[in-house]
C-alpha cells in the first residue's frame, strides 16, 4: 500500500504546475497602459500547414497580412478602447517586464471552429505575471483581428474617459 501511495505522489509531482488564473478584470486595469501584442507572420500560419511552413510562407503574403491585421486592431482600439494602449511586438515584451502594464495577446488567427465553441480572452500583468481570464469570444471571431479587439473591449467598463494613444511601437 505504501509503495502504491509513493507511486501516486511521484506521478502527481511530475505534473507541470499551472499558474493561477484569476477571473475578471483586476481593479487597477484601467489605471495602467494596455500593451497589445502585434501579429507577426508566424501567427497567420494555420496548424495544418506547420509541417510545410516554408512552402506556406512562400505562397502566402504573410507580412502584408500581418501588417493589415495590426492596422485593424489599432483602428478598433483607437476608436473604442477607453484607456491608454500601445501595440508592441513580441520581441519587445521583455522590456516591459518591470512595468505596471497589462498585456493582451490577441492570439493566432486560425482555429478549428465549431458553431458553439468559444475561446477565452486573457490579460497578463507585465510585472507580476498574474493572468486574468476576462471573458470569451466566439471561436469563429478568431479569424478577424477587428472582431477579437471588439470582443475584448466589450469586457472593459464603459464609464471610463477615452485616453487612447496613437503610439504604435511595432517594427513592420
Amino acid at each position: 500500500m505504501n509503495k502504491f501511495l509513493l507511486v501516486i505522489v511521484l506521478a502527481l509531482s511530475c505534473l507541470p504546475l499551472r499558474a493561477q488564473t484569476l477571473k475578471g478584470l483586476p481593479e487597477d486595469f484601467t489605471s495602467y497602459e494596455l500593451l497589445i501584442v502585434a501579429y507577426e507572420p508566424s501567427d497567420l500560419i494555420p496548424a495544418d500547414a506547420k509541417s510545410h511552413e516554408s512552402i506556406y510562407r512562400q505562397l502566402t503574403p504573410l507580412q502584408a497580412q500581418s501588417v493589415q491585421a495590426n492596422q485593424q486592431i489599432a483602428a478598433v482600439a483607437k476608436a473604442k478602447y477607453p484607456s491608454r494602449f500601445r501595440l508592441v511586438s513580441k520581441n519587445d515584451l521583455p522590456a516591459f517586464s518591470a512595468d505596471n502594464a497589462y498585456i493582451f495577446e490577441p492570439g493566432k488567427l486560425y482555429s478549428q471552429p465549431t458553431v458553439w465553441s468559444t475561446t477565452p480572452l486573457y490579460i497578463r500583468h507585465a510585472a507580476s505575471g498574474l493572468v486574468y481570464e476576462i471573458g470569451f469570444l466566439p471561436t469563429h471571431a478568431i479569424f478577424f483581428p477587428e472582431k477579437i479587439m471588439e470582443h475584448f473591449i466589450q469586457f472593459v467598463p464603459k464609464n471610463l474617459p477615452v485616453q487612447a494613444s496613437d503610439k504604435v511601437a511595432v517594427k513592420q
